[in-house]
Parts: C-alpha cells; structure tokens; sequence
C-alpha cells in the first residue's frame, strides 16, 4: 500500500509544477473567454446591420409598390 501511495505520488510531479500548469489553464481560459466575447460582438453587430438593411429593404419595397401604383394610374389616364 505504501509503495502504490509513493508511485503514485511521483506520477503526480512535483507541486510547483501542477501550480504552473493550473496558471497556464486559467490564462488560457481567460484568452479564450475575451475571444468569445468578441466574437458574440461582432455577430450582434452584424445581427444590427442585417436588421436594419432588411427594414430599409422592406421600406423601398413599399416605395417600389407605390410606384407602380402611381405609374399605373398614369398609364391607364394617357390610354
């Protein structure tokens, strides 16, 4: 039992190192959690401009009909 509990503890390493390696984890994390942030950024923007283009879109679709309208009318007076 002794001997299974000293293997295992040289498997493990010393602690300075699981120290290390939990520090360069967190960082990553950190790295990784800022880059995500961005990224949800960038696509709510995009999200704002699809938005908007697709109300402008619709807006002249409306201008569109209105013309036809206007232009039909026209059409049908000269006839």
């Amino acid at each position: 039992m002794e001997e299974t509990v000293r293997n295992l503890l040289k498997s493990q390493g010393p602690p300075e190192q699981k120290k290390e390696e939990t520090v360069n984890i967190m960082v990553y994390q950190e790295k990784l959690s800022e880059e995500e942030r961005k990224h949800k950024e960038t696509l709510d923007s995009l999200h704002m401009v699809v938005d908007e283009d697709s109300r402008s879109e619709s807006s002249s679709a409306d201008e569109g009909k209105e013309n036809t309208k206007f232009l039909l009318e026209r059409l049908k007076a000269l006839e």
